[in-house]
């Protein structure tokens, strides 16, 4: 429980706490699943950023300029 309250404020940081929620219970269980992000911001550059879960659950934030 405390490592996904780590991962809930990881995320919100970056796309909100609703949205952080919203993404975390598709989280729940074992399955398999890859859960791509895309983030506008104006003035940054263009980057990813991965969040690995469990085997075979993965979070990609990419950055892109708005």
């Amino acid at each position: 429980m405390i490592k996904k309250i780590g991962l809930i404020k990881e995320i919100a940081s970056k796309i909100g706490k609703k949205k952080a929620y919203e993404l975390l219970d598709m989280v729940e269980g074992n399955q398999p699943f890859v859960a791509e992000v895309k983030i506008k911001k104006s003035g940054i550059k263009s980057k990813k950023e991965e969040i690995t879960l469990k085997e075979n659950q993965k979070i990609i934030l990419e950055y892109i300029e708005d």
